[in-house]
């Protein structure tokens, strides 16, 4: 039975592949892909295409120029699925602590710089919600002495 319309989840199953055939090209660029890994990275790209063009082949001209509109206009995101353990968190927050600790001891210890809202740690820390050494400072919050 030949397929001449595709439901919203066939219309999404289309664009993955449509993104696993660019996608599958891009890797090989970023990757900087050679040989044997190169080849299977095109062999993807083209499963992926071939697939999908058996899909649409015997589609409605309508819904198949609808389709290759989507593909023309979407790409691949990554989202989170799931949240992390309260555990994951906790490690997360223990390799962030390291990290401040050392900036504080080492760049920020006696800091004499003067242009202090210029400095990249500083926006750094703020962003990650570093909680601040000095809350009254009139220079860096964070500046240990």
């Amino acid at each position: 039975m030949k397929r001449r319309y595709l439901n919203s989840r066939n219309k999404q199953n289309v664009l993955l592949l449509a993104c696993m055939n660019q996608e599958s090209k891009n890797m090989i660029e970023s990757f900087n892909l050679q040989g044997e890994w190169k080849r299977k990275a095109n062999t993807i790209a083209t499963f992926a295409e071939s697939l999908m063009k058996h899909v649409i082949e015997d589609l409605d001209m309508e819904q198949r120029r609808q389709v290759m509109r989507l593909v023309a206009h979407y790409g691949v995101k990554t989202v989170q699925t799931s949240a992390y353990t309260k555990k994951e968190e906790e490690e997360s927050d223990e390799y962030l602590a390291v990290l401040v600790d050392h900036a504080l001891g080492g760049t920020c210890k006696n800091c004499n710089r003067k242009d202090f809202t210029n400095c990249e740690l500083r926006t750094a820390f703020i962003h990650a919600c570093v909680p601040v050494y000095d809350e009254c400072a009139d220079g860096c919050p964070y500046k240990v002495e």
